[in-house]
């Protein structure tokens, strides 16, 4: 599986508005609900707070408190 790279809009804990690029071999898309979950090739491995995770360990120095969107990047 070749990684995918999006462009994450959040929140971070003081409430501004951030962005950052996150590369992962995983797809995330919005369900039919509208919320935000992390694939695999088969299925659904995960909501938002696993996104929110993913991101959380790849911010240098803040924390994601609420991820507002999710923009797939050409690689």
């Amino acid at each position: 599986m070749s990684n995918k790279r999006y462009k994450v809009t959040y929140f971070d804990q003081d409430g501004c508005k951030e962005q950052v690029t996150l590369e992962t071999p995983y797809y995330i898309c919005r369900d039919s609900a509208t919320d935000l979950c992390v694939f695999d090739e088969q299925a659904c491995i995960g909501n938002e707070a696993l996104l929110q995770n993913m991101l959380n360990q790849n911010l240098p120095q803040s924390n994601a408190s609420c991820v507002v969107n999710v923009e797939p990047l050409l690689i």
